[in-house]
């Protein structure tokens, strides 16, 4: 890859929630959830290798080989905090219900894949045990 090409991609995706289309995985029956759950993510870094995509919510890492990587697409993202957030609530109430089905709210809970309390207390955990590990150095 161009070294052109490659700081575009840095440009214009890295700390980004984006989603990454591969070449065909042997994980081909994903439904529409389990699709975005591993494939949807904030890049952190790309070089001429490939990217490192961390979860929203569960903070894992995946990795994706460049020669496999068909796209990169930049999600829109909109939280309570955005001036803009009031304005597209009330376009969304305004759409038909059939538009409103197709557009997921995530929270922390709605992932069937995930429990996001035992992901909590296995961090603390951990982090308890590298501070102990610390002290005793």
């Amino acid at each position: 890859m161009k070294t052109e090409s490659l700081q575009m991609l840095k440009t214009n995706f890295v700390d980004k929630i984006c989603t990454v289309l591969t070449q065909s995985v042997n994980k081909s029956n994903f439904n529409d959830q389990q699709f975005s759950e591993f494939f949807t993510g904030m890049v952190t870094s790309i070089n001429e290798d490939g990217l490192i995509l961390v979860h929203h919510l569960t903070k894992c890492k995946s990795f994706f080989a460049m020669e496999h990587i068909v796209a990169i697409l930049e999600e829109q993202v909109i939280d309570e905090s955005s001036p803009f957030y009031d304005d597209i609530v009330k376009q969304v109430e305004v759409l038909p219900e059939e538009e409103k089905a197709n557009i997921q709210k995530i929270t922390p809970n709605d992932s069937p894949y995930i429990d996001p309390v035992m992901l909590a207390a296995m961090a603390k955990k951990a982090q308890e045990q590298k501070r102990m590990v610390q002290k005793s150095n």
